[in-house]
């Protein structure tokens, strides 16, 4: 008897618990800027996405870089944070240098969930 009180306790613990368990990585939408957006020199640069989860969300980290994810450092922007919830506002905004190459950059978003999963979007602009 003892045994089976047991094995009812563990099956039911084993079902709650799952039921609380990361089934998804985090999502990514980009608001702002749009793939492909042509921005001048000396502009403003405006980025708004929203990070979400099933669960919870970790930290997110947000930078300018080449095709590839390499840092580029003619266009220095990086930011990066904890976060909690199972939604995350993101609203920035940041100087385009006038002295650029007039060329694509990439905006790379990767968020991590609390069960360490990773989403990774890339947004391409062209600086003109």
């Amino acid at each position: 008897m003892k045994t089976l009180k047991l094995f009812s306790i563990l099956f039911v613990s084993s079902i709650l618990f799952s039921c609380n368990k990361d089934k998804s990585s985090p999502t990514i939408t980009v608001a702002q800027p749009t793939n492909h957006a042509h921005l001048s020199l000396s502009s403003m640069l405006h980025i708004e996405a929203t990070f979400e989860d099933d669960v919870d969300l970790k930290s997110y980290s947000i930078f300018i870089g080449d095709v590839d994810g390499n840092h580029t450092h003619d266009f220095h922007y990086m930011a990066d944070s904890t976060i909690s919830g199972t939604s995350y506002e993101f609203h920035e905004h940041t100087m385009i240098p006038d002295s650029l190459n007039a060329m694509e950059y990439y905006i790379h978003f990767n968020v991590t969930d609390a069960a360490d999963k990773v989403t990774s979007e890339a947004v391409m602009i062209h600086v003109m």
